[in-house]
């Protein structure tokens, strides 16, 4: 309630103005807003348990009631009179939980806006990550492009390379496959002039010569074949490396 205003010893209320009912008097901290004529007077008037107290209370002391005294209390008779203090009560009643419903209201807009600062808050910091993780996912998926398009040029690369090479192994197999022909030329010649040395033994110095030259070409060629054997082999090792 409002300070400055409030009930003393003898049960008066400090405060000024009109609550705009017929007794003129000053009837609490709402008083002027007319709820006498709309609301709790209508309660007042249903509930007289109050004023029969009262009127118990007069005979008691040896005063006798007045014909109407139960329903409209005279003006100053704030003090003796129970339906005054039961308005006043219902007033001060209606008081604090008008008080306490605006407090109630004034707490829910704070806490809605402290809701909404934070909510604020936390929108930003997640946009600020989103941001940043947006921008680390691009520089990741550049990088791995740049990364990709290495590798395919090495691959494209290492193809030719290998192209190349079976096709230097191609060359060298026909090179293999003259020599191997040359070869059983030279030994079908060998043959022949063995035969020859067996028939004619007075030729015979002629022929060792011959022999000799034909062995000793024999001997190149079949090292000219193990050469080229040898190349072939190591050209079939590195393309199942590469492989």
């Amino acid at each position: 309630m409002s300070q400055g205003r409030g009930w003393d010893d003898n049960w008066n209320w400090s405060g000024n103005g009109n609550d705009g009912d017929d007794d003129n008097q000053d009837d609490g901290p709402n008083d002027g807003q007319g709820w006498a004529d709309e609301e709790w007077m209508d309660e007042a008037d249903n509930d007289d348990s109050d004023v029969k107290e009262g009127q118990k209370r007069r005979r008691k002391d040896g005063q006798k009631p007045k014909q109407g005294d139960d329903k409209k209390p005279k003006q100053g008779d704030d003090k003796k009179n129970p339906y005054n203090f039961a308005k006043y009560r219902r007033t001060i009643k209606r008081e604090t939980q008008r008080e306490c419903e605006y407090h109630a209201e004034q707490k829910r807009k704070k806490l809605v806006e402290e809701h909404a600062a934070e909510t604020a808050g936390l929108k930003d910091s997640h946009e600020k990550e989103m941001n940043a993780a947006k921008e680390d996912f691009r520089r990741r998926e550049a990088e791995l492009e740049e990364r990709l398009r290495k590798q395919a040029t090495d691959i494209a690369e290492h193809l030719d390379r290998i192209e190349a090479m079976k096709l230097e192994l191609s060359s060298q197999q026909r090179e293999i496959t003259r020599l191997l022909m040359a070869a059983a030329s030279t030994a079908a010649k060998v043959e022949s002039l063995q035969r020859e040395l067996e028939q004619e033994g007075a030729r015979g110095a002629e022929l060792d010569q011959r022999l000799a030259e034909a062995e000793q070409l024999k001997r190149r060629y079949n090292f000219a074949i193990r050469k080229w054997q040898k190349k072939v082999a190591d050209l079939k090792d590195q393309i199942a490396v590469l492989q």
